[in-house]
């Protein structure tokens, strides 16, 4: 029985999604110069954008893409370290 020709051209269309979702990633962390803290992170990303696509793409610049424009992240917004330093700091209340 052959492989019908319609599922093969939308099998080349979710690899070549795949391939460029992690070319993105790539260019991201080795030509942007958005290295991770945890080095497997480099080697996570990419992996999983082949498979998952712009799912993994969107997951990456969400949770560890590069600071937004006014120098935050999502992380560094809900309070947790991410590579761009501390999340806004309240200032301690102070007494009068």
């Amino acid at each position: 029985m052959a492989i019908p020709a319609w599922l093969t051209i939308i099998s080349w269309i979710f690899i070549s999604i795949g391939l460029l979702s992690a070319a993105a990633i790539l260019a991201d962390i080795y030509l942007l110069g958005y290295r991770e803290h945890v080095k497997i992170m480099e080697a996570v990303w990419p992996l999983t954008a082949l498979f998952a696509g712009p799912i993994a793409l969107a997951a990456y610049a969400a949770w560890d893409g590069p600071p937004h424009t006014n120098g935050s992240t999502p992380a560094a917004a809900a309070g947790c370290p991410s590579r761009s330093g501390p999340g806004p700091q309240s200032a301690p209340p102070t007494r009068a």
